[in-house]
């Protein structure tokens, strides 16, 4: 299915759950994809949110796993208090992603508040939320072709973020801001209005700067991180083909304009022998590209480097943060993923 049929499709059934909240959300395509999602169809999903705090829901001796201990089949499911039913277009509030509990609620009814007459007890307030809560919106999925999946990728969170698609968990990060996904599929109610919801756990933190320190949450210790709750902007929905490419990362050299791309190829369904096309640009300049070839079984995944020389690539340094792009793609399958942006780290005076 081409790029441009999968962009319409996935529009055409946000359409469908979104209503009024199609305007703001698709306006004119974004140049370049937040936090390398991996699919010029993908769709932005910034609005149509809504928040609910979860004020009895139990956290504080959670079993936690870090991303290689991930396993939906034996992790627990962990409802609303008051079900799923309780997660409506009428509970809550409505919000726009990038967003926190304490944008919405400091200093007001489930947040500490400061009635002192002293100036030092406001400046000092720690109105933040430690708890759970729910951020959760409808969407239509779009229709899959064999082998296809349907993803959410996520730029960031804070801190835990479980992510449930019809009450079925698909999705779970620890790390505080790191770029993550969730594979939507297996939960999917196809042709009707599905629920995406991300459960999302302030442990508590700091409301400095200071990251030096260790934070506690029940048996668990973590670095220190700013003491709020929730999700960043970018979230986007995708379908990812049968053969993908779920990563791309780029290593600097000793020689400042030489990187080397590795890319992570993964089939899901058939094998797949064929080029897969690296590229790095200048915004829409492309300064270096090359191709080479990959032997996937089914089911399988498979990890190929190769090494980039760009003579024509300014160097970074902090009064010249010249940033560019790379990419990475499958021609024949019209599957692409775009990485960060990147810098050419030369020595700084």
């Amino acid at each position: 299915m081409g790029c441009r049929k999968r962009n319409v499709l996935l529009k055409s059934a946000l359409t469908a759950s979104m209503g009024v909240y199609v305007l703001s959300s698709f306006g004119a395509e974004p140049k370049t994809l937040p936090n390398g999602t991996g699919s010029p169809g993908a769709v932005v999903l910034n609005a149509g949110w809504r928040l609910l705090l979860d004020t009895k829901a139990s956290w504080k001796s959670d079993q936690l796993f870090l991303p290689n201990e991930v396993d939906f089949q034996h992790m627990p499911v962990n409802a609303p208090v008051m079900g799923w039913g309780s997660l409506t277009d009428e509970a809550g509030i409505p919000v726009t992603l990038p967003s926190t509990v304490e944008e919405h609620y400091w200093g007001k009814d489930s947040l500490p508040v400061a009635n002192s007459p002293k100036p030092r007890d406001l400046i000092e307030l720690d109105g933040s939320y430690k708890g759970v809560s729910w951020w959760y919106r409808a969407f239509v999925p779009p229709h899959l072709g064999s082998g296809e999946k349907l993803i959410f990728s996520f730029p960031g969170a804070r801190l835990r973020a479980e992510v449930y698609v019809n009450g079925v968990l698909v999705g779970y990060n620890l790390v505080t801001e790191i770029p993550f996904i969730a594979d939507a599929t297996r939960a999917l109610k196809p042709g009707q209005k599905n629920l995406i919801a991300v459960r999302i756990t302030n442990p508590g933190g700091t409301l400095s700067w200071g990251d030096y320190g260790l934070m506690t949450w029940g048996a668990y210790k973590f670095p220190t991180s700013h003491n709020f709750g929730g999700i960043d902007g970018g979230v986007t929905m995708y379908i990812r083909s049968p053969v993908a490419i779920d990563d791309l990362y780029i290593a600097n050299h000793p020689d400042p304009h030489t990187v080397t791309l590795t890319a992570q190829v993964t089939s899901s369904g058939p094998a797949y022998r064929g080029a897969v096309a690296f590229s790095i640009r200048a915004g829409d300049t492309k300064l270096w590209e090359t191709t080479k070839e990959v032997d996937i079984a089914a089911g399988a995944t498979q990890t190929i480097s190769v090494t980039a020389t760009v003579a024509a690539a300014e160097l970074w340094d902090v009064d010249h943060p010249n940033l560019y792009r790379a990419e990475a793609n499958i021609p024949t399958l019209q599957t692409l993923h775009v990485s960060p942006t990147l810098g050419f780290a030369g020595s700084m005076q």
